[in-house]
Protein backbone atom coordinates (compact mmCIF):
# COMPACT_ATOMS: atom_id res chain seq x y z
CA UNK A 1 0.00 0.00 0.00
CA UNK A 2 1.21 3.32 -0.99
CA UNK A 3 -0.48 6.43 -0.35
CA UNK A 4 0.42 10.20 -0.45
CA UNK A 5 -0.95 13.16 1.95
CA UNK A 6 -0.89 16.04 -0.85
CA UNK A 7 1.26 17.45 -3.10
CA UNK A 8 2.15 21.91 -2.84
CA UNK A 9 3.90 23.63 -5.38
CA UNK A 10 5.40 26.63 -6.04
CA UNK A 11 6.39 26.68 -10.04
CA UNK A 12 7.46 30.75 -9.93
CA UNK A 13 9.86 29.76 -7.39
CA UNK A 14 10.47 25.98 -8.67
CA UNK A 15 9.84 24.19 -4.99
CA UNK A 16 7.59 21.18 -4.61
CA UNK A 17 6.78 20.06 -1.28
CA UNK A 18 5.25 16.56 -1.01
CA UNK A 19 3.89 15.55 2.53
CA UNK A 20 2.52 12.50 4.26
CA UNK A 21 4.25 9.88 1.97
CA UNK A 22 3.76 6.50 3.41
CA UNK A 23 4.90 2.64 2.48
CA UNK A 24 2.97 -0.40 3.88
CA UNK A 25 4.33 -3.64 4.12
CA UNK A 26 4.45 -6.54 1.61
CA UNK A 27 2.37 -9.04 2.36
CA UNK A 28 3.28 -11.48 5.32
CA UNK A 29 4.92 -9.05 7.28
CA UNK A 30 3.84 -7.64 11.30
CA UNK A 31 5.04 -4.32 11.13
CA UNK A 32 3.12 -1.23 10.42
CA UNK A 33 4.78 -0.25 7.58
CA UNK A 34 8.40 0.32 5.69
CA UNK A 35 8.44 3.70 5.27
CA UNK A 36 6.92 7.16 5.84
CA UNK A 37 7.92 10.38 5.95
CA UNK A 38 6.16 13.62 6.57
CA UNK A 39 7.35 16.00 3.90
CA UNK A 40 9.65 15.41 0.88
CA UNK A 41 11.17 18.87 -0.58
CA UNK A 42 11.94 19.21 -4.14
CA UNK A 43 13.78 21.85 -5.43
CA UNK A 44 13.10 21.99 -9.68
CA UNK A 45 14.48 23.83 -12.22
CA UNK A 46 11.20 25.16 -13.82
CA UNK A 47 12.86 25.98 -16.94
CA UNK A 48 12.97 22.26 -18.07
CA UNK A 49 9.37 21.72 -16.76
CA UNK A 50 8.01 21.47 -20.47
CA UNK A 51 11.09 19.72 -22.15
CA UNK A 52 12.23 16.02 -22.37
CA UNK A 53 14.68 15.90 -19.33
CA UNK A 54 13.72 17.48 -16.03
CA UNK A 55 16.25 18.95 -14.14
CA UNK A 56 15.68 18.58 -10.71
CA UNK A 57 18.40 20.20 -8.38
CA UNK A 58 17.41 18.97 -4.94
CA UNK A 59 15.52 16.30 -3.23
CA UNK A 60 15.78 16.27 0.40
CA UNK A 61 13.76 13.32 2.58
CA UNK A 62 13.79 14.40 5.97
CA UNK A 63 13.49 12.04 9.32
CA UNK A 64 11.73 9.50 7.36
CA UNK A 65 10.27 6.71 9.53
CA UNK A 66 11.62 3.24 7.98
CA UNK A 67 11.09 -0.30 9.68
CA UNK A 68 13.63 -2.99 8.65
CA UNK A 69 11.42 -6.61 9.52
CA UNK A 70 13.45 -10.01 8.51
CA UNK A 71 11.42 -12.54 7.83
CA UNK A 72 11.78 -16.39 6.69
CA UNK A 73 11.90 -15.64 3.01
CA UNK A 74 13.83 -12.44 3.38
CA UNK A 75 12.93 -8.83 4.18
CA UNK A 76 10.09 -6.51 3.52
CA UNK A 77 12.76 -4.30 1.72
CA UNK A 78 14.11 -7.21 -0.64
CA UNK A 79 10.48 -8.03 -1.34
CA UNK A 80 10.00 -3.93 -2.35
CA UNK A 81 13.46 -3.85 -3.95
CA UNK A 82 12.26 -6.41 -6.26
CA UNK A 83 8.89 -5.53 -7.05
CA UNK A 84 10.77 -2.12 -8.21
CA UNK A 85 13.30 -3.69 -10.25
CA UNK A 86 10.57 -5.53 -12.02
CA UNK A 87 8.45 -2.65 -12.49
CA UNK A 88 11.23 -0.28 -14.10
CA UNK A 89 12.39 -3.49 -16.18
CA UNK A 90 9.10 -3.81 -17.27
CA UNK A 91 9.21 0.15 -18.04
CA UNK A 92 11.90 -0.73 -20.14
CA UNK A 93 10.28 -3.56 -22.03
CA UNK A 94 7.08 -1.06 -23.19
CA UNK A 95 9.89 1.33 -23.95
CA UNK A 96 11.73 -0.57 -26.16
CA UNK A 97 8.89 -2.74 -28.04
CA UNK A 98 7.26 1.19 -28.99
CA UNK A 99 7.88 3.20 -32.00
CA UNK A 100 8.62 6.25 -31.60
CA UNK A 101 5.67 7.62 -32.81
CA UNK A 102 3.08 6.02 -30.57
CA UNK A 103 5.24 4.82 -27.90
CA UNK A 104 3.90 8.32 -25.38
CA UNK A 105 6.56 7.62 -22.72
CA UNK A 106 7.13 10.29 -20.11
CA UNK A 107 9.91 12.75 -19.25
CA UNK A 108 12.96 11.56 -18.48
CA UNK A 109 14.98 13.15 -14.78
CA UNK A 110 18.18 14.22 -13.83
CA UNK A 111 18.74 14.97 -10.37
CA UNK A 112 21.47 16.39 -9.30
CA UNK A 113 21.60 15.46 -5.44
CA UNK A 114 19.26 13.43 -3.48
CA UNK A 115 19.77 13.30 0.59
CA UNK A 116 18.21 11.02 2.81
CA UNK A 117 18.92 12.83 6.75
CA UNK A 118 17.93 12.21 9.86
CA UNK A 119 16.25 8.33 9.36
CA UNK A 120 14.22 6.85 12.22
CA UNK A 121 15.31 3.36 11.50
CA UNK A 122 14.16 0.11 13.24
CA UNK A 123 14.66 -3.23 13.02
CA UNK A 124 12.23 -5.44 13.44
CA UNK A 125 12.43 -9.45 13.10
CA UNK A 126 9.59 -12.56 13.53
CA UNK A 127 10.81 -13.87 16.82
CA UNK A 128 10.27 -10.11 17.77
CA UNK A 129 6.19 -10.60 17.35
CA UNK A 130 6.14 -6.95 15.54
CA UNK A 131 8.09 -5.42 18.20
CA UNK A 132 11.40 -2.62 17.34
CA UNK A 133 14.68 -2.02 18.16
CA UNK A 134 16.48 1.02 16.72
CA UNK A 135 18.92 0.77 15.15
CA UNK A 136 21.37 4.20 14.10
CA UNK A 137 21.70 4.80 10.19
CA UNK A 138 24.09 7.31 8.38
CA UNK A 139 22.21 9.90 6.21
CA UNK A 140 22.24 8.99 2.59
CA UNK A 141 23.52 11.36 -0.49
CA UNK A 142 23.13 10.41 -4.25
CA UNK A 143 24.87 12.73 -7.08
CA UNK A 144 24.30 13.00 -10.79
CA UNK A 145 21.01 10.33 -10.99
CA UNK A 146 20.13 9.67 -14.51
CA UNK A 147 22.85 12.51 -15.94
CA UNK A 148 25.48 10.00 -17.49
CA UNK A 149 22.09 8.75 -19.64
CA UNK A 150 20.66 12.09 -20.21
CA UNK A 151 17.88 11.50 -18.09
CA UNK A 152 16.41 8.39 -15.91
CA UNK A 153 12.74 7.68 -15.73
CA UNK A 154 11.05 7.77 -12.63
CA UNK A 155 11.06 4.01 -12.45
CA UNK A 156 14.95 4.16 -12.62
CA UNK A 157 15.18 6.65 -9.91
CA UNK A 158 12.91 4.97 -7.60
CA UNK A 159 15.18 1.47 -7.94
CA UNK A 160 18.47 3.29 -7.52
CA UNK A 161 17.12 5.33 -4.27
CA UNK A 162 15.70 1.54 -2.79
CA UNK A 163 18.92 -0.15 -3.68
CA UNK A 164 21.10 2.79 -2.05
CA UNK A 165 18.78 2.59 1.10
CA UNK A 166 18.31 -0.81 1.00
CA UNK A 167 22.10 -1.26 1.09
CA UNK A 168 22.25 1.18 3.71
CA UNK A 169 19.92 -0.25 6.40
CA UNK A 170 21.39 -3.72 5.79
CA UNK A 171 24.73 -2.60 6.53
CA UNK A 172 23.50 -0.82 9.77
CA UNK A 173 21.49 -4.53 10.92
CA UNK A 174 24.53 -6.15 10.27
CA UNK A 175 26.08 -4.78 13.06
CA UNK A 176 22.89 -6.36 15.59
CA UNK A 177 23.58 -9.38 17.49
CA UNK A 178 21.03 -11.51 16.56
CA UNK A 179 21.47 -14.66 18.44
CA UNK A 180 22.08 -12.50 22.28
CA UNK A 181 18.98 -10.39 21.02
CA UNK A 182 16.75 -13.51 19.79
CA UNK A 183 18.18 -15.50 23.40
CA UNK A 184 17.43 -12.61 25.68
CA UNK A 185 13.59 -11.83 24.02
CA UNK A 186 13.34 -15.80 24.37
CA UNK A 187 14.24 -14.82 28.48
CA UNK A 188 11.79 -12.28 28.49
CA UNK A 189 8.92 -14.41 27.24
CA UNK A 190 9.68 -17.23 29.55
CA UNK A 191 9.92 -15.14 32.35
CA UNK A 192 6.98 -13.32 31.36
CA UNK A 193 5.40 -16.99 31.03
CA UNK A 194 6.30 -18.12 35.17
CA UNK A 195 4.95 -14.73 36.23
CA UNK A 196 1.63 -15.45 34.34
CA UNK A 197 1.63 -18.81 35.92
CA UNK A 198 2.55 -17.68 39.52
CA UNK A 199 -0.21 -15.22 39.65
CA UNK A 200 -2.21 -17.46 38.23
CA UNK A 201 -1.82 -19.91 41.09
CA UNK A 202 -1.74 -17.42 43.23
CA UNK A 203 -5.35 -16.09 42.39
CA UNK A 204 -6.65 -19.63 42.53
CA UNK A 205 -5.19 -20.40 45.94
CA UNK A 206 -7.52 -17.22 47.37
CA UNK A 207 -10.47 -18.94 46.15
CA UNK A 208 -9.20 -22.57 47.76
CA UNK A 209 -9.03 -24.25 44.40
Amino acid sequence: KVTLGGVKASLFGGNVGISDLFIGNPKGFKTNHAFKVGTVRVVVDRGTLASDVIHIKEITIDAPDIIYEKGKGGSNFDVIQKNVAEAANDKGKTEKSETDADKGEGPKLVIDNLYIRNAKVAFSASFLGGKVIPIPMPDIHLKDIGKEKKGASPADVAKKVIDKLTGSITGAVAGINMDAIKKQTEAITEGAKGALEDVTKGIKGLFGK
